[in-house]
């Protein structure tokens, strides 16, 4: 199967939550403006999955609306979904990257490969973000996609400047900042569909002690929210 232009991880992220939102089974087959953008939302995402079994799904979209058919065509588009997960989750493999102590490089280059990755938005959550992360990662960061930086009240003052003078020469890019005492990890959340966990601080990435870059997929949702509601109630500090 060819995969469409989109990445499978953020694919993956967009099929699990239509099968989240999937309408109710007595009110499935139902014509009400919900549900047919719900359908139209759901064959999109096969459709970058597949365009064979796009085919597919559409004609089971369309057998919704005929006589002793509707049950079947439920069944075949739920089970095209799932099918279409399954694939996905058994094409993503997980980044995992360990370094030791010293492995300064390796550890920047796998953040680094992930961060060039994003098109709409990057979200580091980490509470020691300084003028050294500002320098390192904004310059990798694609002009397209803004940055949302969540860090502790006492790192956000001496982050701010340094951000300032980068945007300053590269005025493409939107940085927002913002301070909160509760972030007490450090995250990294890409288009609003992949998370990376790390062990340790962004700024210092296995020069004090050995580090880890996870990705986590299973918990993306409520991982995702937790901080998007952190980020919401913060202090604005850019």
């Amino acid at each position: 199967m060819q995969l469409g232009t989109i990445s499978p991880e953020r694919l993956l992220a967009e099929i699990d939550e239509i099968l989240k939102t999937a309408p109710p089974r007595a009110t499935f087959r139902h014509a009400e403006m919900e549900n047919m953008i719900w359908r139209g939302r759901a064959s999109a995402a096969i459709a970058q999955w597949s365009i064979p079994q796009s085919i597919a799904f559409d004609g089971f979209v369309h057998a919704l609306s005929q006589v002793g058919r509707s049950s079947d065509a439920v069944d075949g588009i739920l089970t095209m979904l799932h099918r279409a997960r399954a694939d996905l989750r058994m094409r993503v493999a997980p980044v995992v990257v360990s370094v030791e102590t010293g492995e300064v490089f390796e550890y920047f280059d796998r953040v680094r490969q992930v961060v060039e990755k994003a098109r709409r938005d990057s979200f580091f959550i980490d509470q020691y973000l300084d003028p050294d992360f500002a320098s390192r990662y904004l310059p990798m960061v694609h002009t397209d996609a803004g940055v949302r930086l969540l860090t502790s009240a006492k790192y956000a003052a001496k982050l701010a400047p340094a951000v300032e003078m980068f945007c300053q020469q590269t005025p493409a890019l939107k940085v927002a900042i913002r301070s909160s005492p509760e972030p007490h990890e450090r995250w990294l959340f890409i288009d609003g569909a992949e998370a990376y966990q790390s062990g340790a601080s962004f700024k210092d990435g296995a020069r004090l002690s050995p580090a880890s870059f996870t990705q986590i997929s299973d918990a993306y949702g409520a991982i995702a929210k937790t901080y998007e509601d952190i980020w919401a109630r913060a202090a604005v500090v850019r």
